[in-house]
């Protein structure tokens, strides 16, 4: 029964020494890299929301460039479309030198002025878009150009008003008229030079625009 006790007491010393052994040495170290896998969790977790915000970022910037420039490009298409109605307004306009010359002449220059205005207005928005000297001294010379030509076609068309007024409808110099018609005609094909040489320079530097902007969008979708 004595030794049985001692042999008992042993165990329980040898239990106890392991037990120490466990909590000395391998409970810290499984707590220990516990911790080293929890914090390279958390650490993945923090690279990867990083990554995924920088990610998002980019997108967001690559976005708005695209959205700028498609913006900006319809903008360019907008303007010069609204220069072209005005010119084309202008140069298509035939001027009347019947008995009702007053009236579609006045309709004809009323059109003109609605084509000029919407011109303005889209004149206005492409400076939000072009900074570029080169452009503005481009158009500069082709509006001043234009509204010359848009003056000469008033001009001319009041001269054959004023013909007739002081005429009447049946005694207005035909004469006067075949030459008022003449002069008008020999400068229109001197100043349409001069507009299309200018129209010609703008085409080519908005063109020149757009394929910038095609080549950014490019290099944004790689």
């Amino acid at each position: 029964m004595e030794n049985l006790s001692i042999i008992l007491n042993v165990i329980i010393i040898v239990c106890l020494v392991i037990g120490f052994f466990l909590i000395k040495n391998l409970i810290p170290s499984y707590f220990s890299e516990k911790g080293k896998n929890l914090a390279t969790k958390e650490d993945i977790e923090e690279i990867t929301t990083k990554v995924k915000t920088v990610e998002s970022q980019i997108n967001i910037l690559t976005g708005n460039i695209l959205e700028y420039s498609t913006l900006k490009r319809q903008y360019i298409i907008d303007y010069f479309a609204a220069y072209n109605n005005w010119e084309r307004t202008i140069t298509s306009a035939n001027l009347d030198y019947s008995t009702s010359c007053a009236e579609l002449n006045r309709t004809a220059i009323e059109r003109i002025y609605n084509a000029k205005h919407s011109y303005n207005l889209k004149e206005g928005e492409i400076e939000l878009f072009i900074e570029d000297r080169d452009f503005y001294n481009i158009r500069k010379e082709l509006t001043i150009k234009t509204l010359k030509y848009q003056h000469e076609f008033e001009k001319v068309a009041y001269e054959i008003e004023s013909l007739f007024l002081e005429k009447g409808e049946n005694g207005a110099h035909y004469e006067d008229l075949k030459k008022v018609l003449a002069e008008y005609r020999e400068y229109s094909v001197s100043e349409l030079k001069e507009i299309y040489k200018e129209r010609n320079k703008l085409t080519s530097k908005l063109t020149e625009y757009i394929k910038q902007m095609m080549e950014k969008t490019n290099d944004s979708n790689i």
